[in-house]
């Protein structure tokens, strides 16, 4: 059997990157993650970027490999409802979560992180359909740069394990 090896997502420590007073910054986490709880491999979120330039992409990526950190992933919290009726706001969401995928690339991670949508379901049925036709096309994006989407199950339909399978 495997050693089990261990990750911290961002999010566990979100009141540290929103501190009002000396915020934990996104460039700072894997070293930070080392230091203090000696894990070696961090899930990123979305939400914490300062920036998704390439020099800030570099140096997030310097400061992962000086700290012995793998970045493994990025969850990614955007607008749009990926099951959602409104065809316009699932495509925007569509958009904005694939602008993550060659980030993640970028960044060595293996995969990101995706909300099915469906908050505000009307049709079930149609609701899974939209869902999976969605995903469908992130993992189409995310198969050329070789990265796996994963679905978040905090909200709308995929906080029901039938949904999701």
């Amino acid at each position: 059997m495997g050693t089990m090896q261990l990750s911290l997502a961002g999010w566990s420590l979100h009141r540290l990157f929103r501190a009002a007073a000396n915020p934990l910054q996104l460039l700072d986490f894997p070293r930070f993650t080392r230091d203090h709880f000696g894990i070696a491999a961090v899930e990123l979120n979305n939400v914490f970027f300062a920036s998704t330039e390439p020099v800030y992409l570099g140096q997030l990526i310097k400061n992962a490999a000086s700290a012995g950190v793998k970045l493994l992933n990025i969850a990614v919290d955007e607008k749009g409802d990926l099951a959602g009726e409104d065809d316009a706001a699932r495509d925007e969401g569509l958009a904005n979560y694939s602008r993550w995928v060659p980030i993640a690339g970028e960044l060595g991670c293996t995969a990101i992180r995706a909300n099915s949508g469906g908050k505000a379901i009307i049709d079930r049925g149609r609701a899974i359909q939209r869902c999976i036709d969605s995903f469908r096309r992130l993992a189409d994006i995310g198969q050329k740069h070789g990265i796996a989407i994963l679905m978040e199950n905090h909200g709308g339909l995929s906080v029901d394990a039938d949904s999701i399978i």
